[in-house]
């Protein structure tokens, strides 16, 4: 069996106080599975996402930053026909 989904994610990253963003320049995520789970007729998934931003700060003495983030995620897919005993890739 096969399926595909896709699913939002959202969090917020953390910047320094002193390096408020005015402008995003470049953002980019990883993603790495931690852990699957196969059920009669799903399959849940946990992971992480490694998310990358460089942005630009406010101010007279604006500056180029980066900021990084792990997000954990979970979320569960609908694939008709699956069974616990089947290996997950």
């Amino acid at each position: 069996a096969s399926s595909s989904v896709q699913t939002i994610i959202k969090d917020n990253i953390e910047v320094d106080d002193d390096a408020r963003p005015s402008e995003i320049i470049m953002c980019k995520a990883g993603l790495s599975i931690t852990d699957n789970k196969i059920l009669d007729d799903r399959v849940n998934i946990e992971g992480v996402i490694k998310a990358s931003v460089i942005y630009k700060t406010f101010g007279e003495n604006s500056s180029i930053k980066a900021a990084e983030q792990e997000i954990p995620f979970s979320s569960t897919i609908e694939i008709a026909g699956s069974k616990p005993d089947m290996q997950c890739m």
